[in-house]
């Protein structure tokens, strides 16, 4: 099967069961798919060294900053990262560009001619790669094809079985856990960090971002089971003084002790991140500790340049204008609420809350954190990828704020909320940041003003 353009291949690709639109049974968690499937590519996964990312919050942005460090240090880095705020080609690209159309449609059109053949049979679908399995096939593939030197690869649900741990990765990193997605991890904190921690391998180390004591338990011990090396940022680079603006966020790194890397030199580092928050400040520290540790002597200059050029759509991405608005696709108790307190600090006055959520998600919670802490709230529909409930959703906030409308379209929510004049944050769900984000967008290019971070 070959294919000629860019979205008849995803579209492809997309045809096959798509975990993240839910419909999960139990058979399709399990990596012996996905092993077949490497198997018959020669292994592609093997072709350069690896940095592995599992967590609840950040894990993202942290691939995003490990892979623009080593950009910044003269590596070509594959990253691959979900979900995709505008394409596919966000998932599957180099820290610094996108990948040629055509050299991705290469790619799927090879993987499209194997599936066909070997992996197709209509009497046994229980063969048939999943959605994910096929991307991340395919970003082994390009990374490999493309000759970089380096890949910075997110898991995508939990780690132990997710598609992405095939990996023998020279760093693995685990950011934040918190509950989600509990139907498939288990529903304590202790049971899912049991399965963010399965990417650690056997005598390999493992970065921690400012996990729980609970989570951080569990893979502290599953590090000891492994003879695996722990480090914690918590140690070496707590984020202290971050400073934020809508420019970005303002911190101080400093480096592992070469002698002693258990703990940090007492020189410290300016740093800062155009993603505006002291999250996406945390985030950085993390994967620059983790890529010192991994890879000392890459130089302080490329730590500083990486941090600042790395950027995600949709990660506290603020667009200045009139009015300003900011894009996050918080969508848990706790990041909702760290995200408010990031937006009040930069926008300190009254403001416009859009909000949306997919079904499933603890919207009554995230309600209870943020309805009072805006002048207005409109709640829309987050895309039909995955179900949603507006109606519900509008419920929870209209009973704690009561300047609250419900606007099921995306495009009217966004007018709606820049009639204000007010600052606006767009939040509760990736899918909702991807469709009021392209709207915003493709309505600043028809005026032809492009902010920055656009």
């Amino acid at each position: 099967m070959t294919f000629t353009n860019f979205d008849d291949a995803f579209s492809w690709v997309e045809s096959f069961t798509n975990l993240e639109r839910g419909g999960y049974r139990p058979r399709e968690y399990r990596l012996d798919r996905m092993e077949k499937l490497l198997d018959a590519f020669g292994r592609p996964e093997r072709a350069s060294p690896v940095f592995h990312v599992a967590g609840s919050k950040g894990k993202g942005t942290t691939a995003a900053f490990v892979a623009s460090i080593l950009t910044a240090a003269g590596h070509k880095t594959g990253l691959y990262t979900s979900p995709h705020v505008v394409s596919y080609r966000e998932r599957i690209k180099l820290s610094d560009d996108f990948f040629p159309d055509d050299f991705l449609v290469r790619v799927v059109s090879t993987v499209a001619e194997y599936v066909e053949q070997y992996a197709s049979d209509p009497e046994k679908p229980e063969i048939w790669p999943t959605t994910f399995e096929l991307l991340t096939l395919i970003g082994f593939l390009a990374f490999r094809e493309y000759g970089c030197t380096f890949a910075v690869i997110e898991v995508g649900i939990g780690g132990r079985l997710d598609a992405t741990n095939v990996v023998t990765p020279v760093m693995s990193v685990i950011t934040p856990i918190e509950r989600e997605h509990t139907e498939y991890l288990g529903d304590t904190i202790e049971l899912i960090a049991r399965e963010k921690a399965g990417i650690i391998k056997p005598g390999l180390p493992v970065t921690l971002g400012a996990l729980s004591p609970a989570a951080e338990a569990v893979c502290r011990s599953v590090a000891e089971s492994h003879g695996s090396r722990v480090y914690s940022v918590r140690d070496l680079n707590p984020a202290h003084d971050v400073v934020l603006t809508s420019e970005g966020a303002f911190f101080e790194f400093r480096a592992p002790d070469a002698a002693s890397p258990q703990r940090s030199t007492h020189i410290s580092t300016r740093m800062s991140t155009r993603m505006c928050g002291v999250a996406l400040a945390e985030n950085a520290l993390l994967a620059a500790t983790a890529v010192s540790l991994a890879l000392p002597e890459i130089p302080r200059e490329a730590l500083v340049e990486g941090v600042r050029s790395a950027f995600l759509p949709g990660r506290r991405e603020v667009f200045p204008g009139a009015p300003p608005i900011m894009f996050d696709g918080a969508h848990t108790p706790d990041s909702v609420r760290r995200l408010s307190e990031d937006f009040r600090a930069i926008f300190p006055g009254p403001a416009v809350l859009v909000f949306g959520s997919v079904a499933g998600k603890d919207h009554e919670t995230m309600a209870e954190i943020l309805a009072s802490d805006f002048r207005s709230v409109i709640v829309s529909r987050p895309g039909t990828f995955k179900k949603s409930e507006p109606e519900l959703v509008f419920a929870s906030f209209e009973s704690r704020n009561h300047d609250t409308v419900l606007v099921p379209d995306a495009s009217d929510a966004l007018a709606a909320a820049q009639e204000s004049g007010l600052p606006v944050l767009v939040t509760g769900s990736f899918f909702l940041v991807a469709e009021i984000r392209s709207r915003y967008v493709a309505e600043l290019e028809r005026n032809r003003s492009y902010p920055r971070g656009a």
